[in-house]
């Protein structure tokens, strides 16, 4: 928190203030985010330790640029139609399909047996955030 201060404060808060119209932009456009389509290998399937599951998603961002988002796959054993235990992996923008329309692309390699389940979100990103979830912003694949 020390760090963060000293790196906001700098040059009369310049940072703290840009961050502030970042935030605001971000919460203002917030709701047009959109994960369209999940495409995984393997999806609904047992896997084994080792395999490997491709996951494509088609992501609307509306107004907001690629470089202020980060699109991941939320994975895991899945139990009941819940994952257990989720781990992250954020997805590479591979490319824009429109106007505010982008795809993302990745791997996750499965690091047990069993049935597993995914997901895809996306979390606001800004260097000078504190932590990921500061916004308190995500838009779930539904």
């Amino acid at each position: 928190a020390a760090l963060a201060h000293s790196v906001l404060a700098e040059k009369g808060g310049e940072k703290a203030v840009s961050l502030s119209k970042w935030k605001d932009k971000i919460r203002k456009d917030w709701p047009t985010v959109e994960v369209r389509s999940v495409l995984a290998s393997n999806e609904g399937n047992s896997v084994q330790v080792g395999d490997s599951i491709s996951v494509r998603a088609t992501v609307h961002l509306g107004n907001l640029a690629p470089e202020h988002v980060t699109v991941q796959v939320y994975y895991g054993e899945e139990l009941n139609n819940r994952i257990l235990g989720p781990l992250t992996s954020d997805l590479e923008l591979k490319q824009k399909v429109e106007k505010g329309l982008y795809e993302y692309e990745g791997v996750v390699s499965a690091k047990d047996s069993g049935s597993y389940g995914l997901s895809v979100r996306v979390i606001p990103t800004h260097p000078n955030l504190t932590q990921a979830h500061e916004l308190r912003l995500i838009a779930w694949a539904k």
